[in-house]
């Protein structure tokens, strides 16, 4: 399936993709008191600003917490990885 476009993607497939996306089981885990993120990843010296770019391989971005970057909680982190989501988005618009 991975080498077909959507378009030309059966019914009988897409209610497999279906049943894949929708039959697994999760189970919640308890709330801890705090939580931080966790430090390591990508090296920014090895990222191109803004596009998330890697310097090292063509075509290949990075995005979020994949990158060695961490902040307080609250929402920083969060918004680092929508910001950088963004700015991949637009350099590949």
């Amino acid at each position: 399936l991975a080498d077909r476009k959507c378009g030309n993607i059966s019914r009988k497939d897409r209610l497999y993709i279906e049943e894949r996306l929708t039959s697994f089981s999760t189970q919640a885990c308890p709330m801890q008191k705090s939580s931080m993120v966790t430090a390591g990843g990508v090296d920014t010296k090895e990222i191109k600003a803004p596009s998330m770019e890697s310097k090292l391989v063509d075509n290949l971005y990075f995005t979020g917490e994949i990158t060695d970057i961490d902040a307080d909680s609250g929402g920083y982190n969060l918004t680092w990885a929508f910001s950088t989501a963004y700015n991949v988005y637009k350099a590949l618009s």
